[in-house]
């Protein structure tokens, strides 16, 4: 649960995203764990309103559904986040079970239900097993994250999506040069990423292939008033990965995301209220096809 100044609402990167796809046509998974208390229900409940799988979802008895107090800041949103919850505990038993013998195109995961050896390892044995393109959206939460989580996490890629903020983190924790070209191209060959996203907030984003092409989108032609920009990246997140189920150019998505995560930005909290918010995008992306 998010705990914004506003109150309390259903989020998490993974929650945010899995909606999002789920309204642009995709079936998304979510593995997580909640506890059995009243937060927990309120996300199951938030889960099957918007029409998302449960079956990845465990229950645990021990330790509280996680929560996650958000704060505004003049860089940003500010995040606290209590140690030893629900999503620390993730089990890999219950989580292959939830996958089955389903075989995802993508798998999306990111850095915070690493920082506990139990979800830690789950995820690591779910990716060795698990078919399907490698998104990694490092969402970096201080103090929750070391080196060895993000190159391990890196090194399990074969897409890596972070932020300016969190590209300058990476520079330093794994030794890379951290003017912007040069820091996209060490670290694409370090680690054999086939694609590499770096988002600059109101400047848009950069996007690197495997083979060193570039491709980027810029500041907005005309600015548009920010509610907030709690859960933009989740946005952004969500519409790359639909770019690759849909083989989508780089270039159409890249400003497919882009434009998203700006109308994400004129709402306030991560997930719109109104379904209706993606009907235009829908139409836009998919033609009248049946994705």
């Amino acid at each position: 649960m998010d705990e914004l100044p506003g109150g309390r609402v259903p989020g998490g990167a993974p929650f945010n995203v899995a909606c999002h796809l789920r309204e642009l046509g995709a079936s998304p998974l979510l593995v997580t764990r909640i506890g059995r208390d009243e937060d927990g229900r309120r996300l199951l409940a938030a889960m099957r309103r918007r029409g998302l799988d449960v079956q990845g979802v465990q229950r645990d008895v021990q330790r509280p559904t996680a929560r996650v107090v958000v704060r505004p800041g003049a860089d940003g949103p500010h995040f606290l986040i209590p140690d030893d919850q629900a999503f620390d505990a993730i089990d890999g038993a219950a989580a292959r079970a939830a996958v089955g013998s389903g075989a995802p195109r993508v798998v999306y995961f990111g850095t915070l239900a690493q920082r506990r050896e139990g979800s830690r390892e789950t995820l690591a044995r779910l990716l060795d097993e698990v078919p399907g393109r490698r998104f990694l959206d490092l969402n970096l939460r201080a103090p929750w994250f070391n080196r060895e989580v993000v190159d391990a996490s890196l090194r399990k890629a074969a897409v890596a999506k972070m932020n300016e903020g969190e590209a300058g983190e990476v520079a330093r924790l794994l030794g890379l040069p951290e003017d912007g070209g040069p820091f996209r191209q060490a670290i694409a060959a370090r680690y054999g990423l086939g694609g590499l996203v770096v988002t600059r907030g109101a400047g848009g984003a950069v996007y690197r292939d495997a083979d060193g092409a570039e491709a980027s989108v810029g500041p907005a032609a005309r600015a548009r008033r920010i509610v907030d920009t709690v859960g933009a990246g989740d946005a952004f997140s969500a519409v790359q990965i639909l770019g690759i189920l849909g083989g989508w150019t780089a270039e159409e998505t890249l400003r497919g995301a882009d434009d998203f995560a700006r109308a994400v930005c004129r709402l306030r909290g991560a997930v719109p209220r109104r379904l209706s918010f993606y009907e235009p995008f829908r139409k836009r992306w998919y033609r009248g096809g049946d994705e």
